[in-house]
């Protein structure tokens, strides 16, 4: 059958069309809690271990003085116990048909473009799973014994002073509230441990980067704190949404209606024993698997709990959620 004109523009149209070579995607937040910038990680999990078990020693001895009697001196002790923490696997999996992969491969060896289904599928698997090991790792999972950065056994303070009231005219109060909790912290371990870090709410960052005192604006608050603490261990203060009284709600860190923003006042190091750490196994991929005309494909890789060797090493401060 010949072809008409107007059939003959349609069809060169398409020709015409001037395609760019990205392609949009859906934006998806970072995963402060998988990526290892606010929690210390370690690739380090044997595939199959279902434990991590951390020896604790606790050694005691005295000394005393003498003029050359030794017949009483006391005699040095140590205790080794261990602490054991629970180790889950995380799961998604991807599915495609015999029919997809025909298709795709007719894409591939034809002009057209090639659109990579299952490839983008697995994209999205990988992210699911991305999400959910930050989720752990922020909020740890109470069904299967898993402990967070944000539930694990810091000591909780509760307090009234509410740091999104603060102005100009009293802005040292927000400054000496910072510095009177790593006091604490450095008073109580006899100057043994200080936290570096000192995690907050995106609104209480803002507060600080933005709240200069009344006849000093030559420095914001919060470069005041880190000055006023940086001998005593703070290096840095980072922002993180998972602090908001909503998301502490949502996870099961606090009770529904608490309205409590928190702080974190913790250690991150190359140190795992002085750090907050949790550990991870490489992401394996099992062999397929073929069921009702289709392949099914599942991705696992295995975190373990938060590990805290050291509870009085920061704290959490709990406070009025910003208005």
């Amino acid at each position: 059958m010949p072809i008409s004109s107007s059939q003959l523009a349609v069809a060169l149209s398409r020709e015409l069309e001037y395609r760019r070579p990205y392609v949009v995607s859906r934006k998806t937040r970072k995963y402060p809690y998988f990526e290892g910038r606010t929690l210390s990680q370690k690739g380090d999990l044997p595939l199959g271990a279902k434990d991590i078990v951390v020896e604790l020693e606790d050694g005691r001895a005295e000394a005393i003085i003498t003029a050359g009697d030794v017949s009483d001196v006391p005699v040095a002790e140590v205790n080794i116990t261990e602490d054991k923490y629970k180790i889950v696997e995380i799961k998604t999996a991807v599915r495609y048909t015999h029919d997809e992969l025909e298709t795709q491969d007719f894409l591939a060896n034809s002009n057209r473009r090639s659109w990579n289904f299952i490839e983008k599928r697995m994209k999205y698997a990988d992210m699911a799973r991305r999400e959910k090991a930050h989720l752990i790792g922020a909020f740890g999972m109470a069904k299967y014994g898993i402990k967070g950065a944000l539930n694990n056994d810091y000591p909780v303070f509760t307090e009234s002073f509410d740091p999104y009231a603060i102005t100009s005219a009293n802005a040292y109060d927000l400054v000496d509230w910072f510095v009177n909790h790593f006091d604490e912290i450095s008073d109580d371990s006899d100057m043994t441990l200080n936290p570096n870090i000192a995690a907050v709410t995106q609104k209480l960052h803002t507060k600080l980067l933005t709240t200069r005192p009344t006849g000093d604006s030559s420095k914001n608050v919060y470069q005041l704190i880190l000055e006023a603490c940086a001998p005593m261990g703070l290096t840095s203060i980072i922002k993180l949404n998972e602090l908001r009284s909503k998301e502490l709600e949502e996870n099961g860190v606090h009770a529904t209606g608490t309205n409590l923003d928190r702080m974190h006042l913790y250690t991150l190091s190359t140190d795992e024993s002085e750090s907050l750490c949790r550990h991870f196994s490489p992401v394996r991929i099992y062999p397929p698997e073929y069921r009702n005309g289709g392949y099914k494909v599942i991705m696992g890789q295995s975190f373990s709990s938060v590990i805290l060797n050291y509870t009085n090493s920061g704290r959490y401060v709990d406070y009025p959620k910003a208005s």
